[in-house]
């Protein structure tokens, strides 16, 4: 049977504050990196951040909808991330 890798990016849904973020950006700004400043070899430009976590499962199935599916529903059973504040995005490929 052949293995996949099925990632899952998890990130707060749109409108969701993201204070890890908001953080990084504030520290970039500090630096002078973003809203049209450049220092310190740090690109200037950059208006917002927002984090994510990725998760790598891998999985044997059939094929790579069957793998895909199946980390679905071990994400929704676990409550791995919570689907009010949150959005889980998953994309399969093969090994």
């Amino acid at each position: 049977m052949p293995e996949f890798a099925i990632t899952v990016t998890i990130r707060n849904r749109p409108g969701m504050a993201d204070p890890e973020g908001e953080t990084i950006l504030r520290d970039l700004v500090l630096r002078g990196g973003g809203s049209g400043g450049a220092s310190g070899g740090i690109p200037g430009g950059i208006s917002a951040i927002r984090t994510a976590k990725a998760l790598e499962f891998r999985v044997s199935a059939g094929d790579a909808a069957a793998a895909e599916d199946l980390v679905r529903r071990v994400c929704e059973e676990m409550r791995i991330y919570n689907p009010l504040v949150s959005e889980a995005v998953f994309s399969a490929g093969s090994n």
